[in-house]
């Protein structure tokens, strides 16, 4: 983070600039800890879209992982970038997994 006045590049959970003296915003510490969310959803995310794409063509079952970690990923990143974009990447392909799995169903019931 840097200060919006001078510049600066601001240390972790400083609440006035170094330089210039300048009071933080909260908007800054929430942009921190919004940054700092989508560090400890990362890898869940990754992997969510890693089962639901494996889903797809080996267990479709594991489109439902797919479905929850992308989810737990779009809750925890607020912030639209590639984190959130994952997330609902696995989503999608978690619920063509598991659409999948009931027409296997249906029609092998029929």
């Amino acid at each position: 983070m840097y200060c919006k006045k001078c510049g600066v590049e601001l240390e972790e959970g400083s609440l006035f600039c170094k330089a210039c003296g300048t009071k933080t915003t909260e908007e800054v510490l929430e942009t921190l800890n919004n940054e700092q969310t989508v560090e400890k959803h990362k890898g869940l995310v990754i992997a969510g879209f890693v089962c639901a794409l494996v889903g797809i063509f080996v267990v479709p079952i594991l489109g439902l992982f797919g479905i929850i970690f992308g989810a737990i990923g779009i809750s925890g990143n607020p912030v639209k970038n590639k984190i959130r974009s994952f997330s609902i990447a696995a989503i999608i392909l978690g619920i063509i997994d598991i659409a999948w799995i009931f027409l296997n169903v249906i029609f092998q019931l029929t």
